[in-house]
């Protein structure tokens, strides 16, 4: 049976649970407590390596997280120079890393990650100009990689990345203002990006969506919290989740967000159990989600976090029926299952 209802916010209050995220600390990151690394999940597993510790110093160490035992492993160091600001993804049980800088130059090549040999390979290199602070997801086997900073500013190109062909193919460029430091985030075939710094060092809180599709952009609501630079994105039970992120100075956010696609709406939440991290790195594993190292108050973390989507969307209404409510939160328009 499946009745479609449409309600005032008074009573579908009563009828859905909103989402609600549960953060769990886990085993710090080992090693180093460093800001901006690289990192990606392969098969269930986490990788974190690279980045800058509070003396100024590049890494190129790298490590495996396994969540079933909330324990590191050490991996072979990568080959290439030490290096920070990168960008980082995977795709197909391999993992890459692009850009970013050494303690002399700007980087344009790109690695690719074997798990199972624990070794990297060179690949085409990253065809924009050189440069620190992209933003990068995947959608479809193909990875979209833009924005960042350079020796000629901030960017607005976008490339993608064809792993099979080991080619790049330059894309529309970002329709917001050229910037560095922003977020993206992959979601039901689309990528998600903003936030970050403009030319005149504002931070943003403008968000876009670009679909593949038609190769085209257009703007989405603003998270609702002050503009920032470096934030996580993660996915959780289909919805994307932006926050923390932090300032110019040492002021870290605590607040983060999640985006209902249909109603193109933000909710907000607080974290308060512990420290909120800037430029970290995050990814998904398994359906939760993970953010760890980075900064807190201008010094280096080694914290690192577990996110789980604990809302449920079965309620009982007051003649004990069992119903199902989707989607879950909605913008007031909803499909009830019993």
């Amino acid at each position: 049976m499946k009745k479609v209802f449409i309600l005032c916010a008074l009573f579908f209050s009563c009828c859905f649970a909103q989402a609600q995220y549960t953060i769990t600390q886990k085993a710090n990151v080992p090693s180093t407590s460093r800001h901006h690394a690289a990192g990606f999940d392969i098969n269930g597993m986490g990788y974190l390596g690279t980045g800058m510790d509070d003396n100024g110093n590049n890494l190129n160490d790298w490590w495996l997280y396994n969540p079933a035992t909330d324990a590191w492993t050490q991996k072979n160091n990568i080959p290439m120079a030490a290096r920070s600001y990168c960008g980082s993804f995977s795709i197909g049980g391999k993992g890459y890393i692009t850009c970013g800088n050494t303690s002399s130059s700007y980087l344009s090549s790109l690695w690719e990650y074997d798990p199972a040999a624990d070794s990297w390979t060179q690949k085409t290199s990253f065809p924009g100009a050189a440069r620190r602070h992209p933003c990068m997801a995947v959608i479809n086997g193909e990875a979209y990689v833009g924005c960042g900073d350079g020796s000629g500013g901030n960017y607005n190109d976008f490339y993608k990345y064809n792993p099979t062909t080991d080619s790049w193919t330059a894309i529309t460029p970002f329709m917001g203002t050229k910037r560095h430091h922003p977020v993206a985030v992959a979601l039901n075939g689309k990528m998600y990006v903003g936030c970050g710094h403009d030319l005149n060092g504002v931070k943003c809180n403008d968000f876009y969506c670009y679909d593949p599709a038609g190769n085209s952009w257009s703007q989405i609501a603003s998270i609702p919290g002050i503009g920032r630079i470096a934030p996580f994105g993660i996915v959780l039970n289909n919805t994307m989740v932006v926050g923390w992120g932090a300032d110019e100075g040492t002021t870290n956010y605590s607040d983060y967000f999640s985006y209902n696609e249909t109603a193109n709406t933000w909710n907000s939440y607080n974290f308060t159990a512990n420290v909120p991290l800037f430029a970290s790195v995050f990814f998904t594993i398994n359906g939760k989600g993970y953010v760890g190292s980075g900064t807190y108050a201008g010094w280096c973390e080694n914290e690192f976090y577990e996110f789980t989507d604990a809302s449920t969307s079965v309620e009982t209404l007051n003649n004990n029926v069992a119903v199902t409510v989707f989607p879950n939160p909605s913008n007031g328009q909803f499909t009830v299952y019993g």
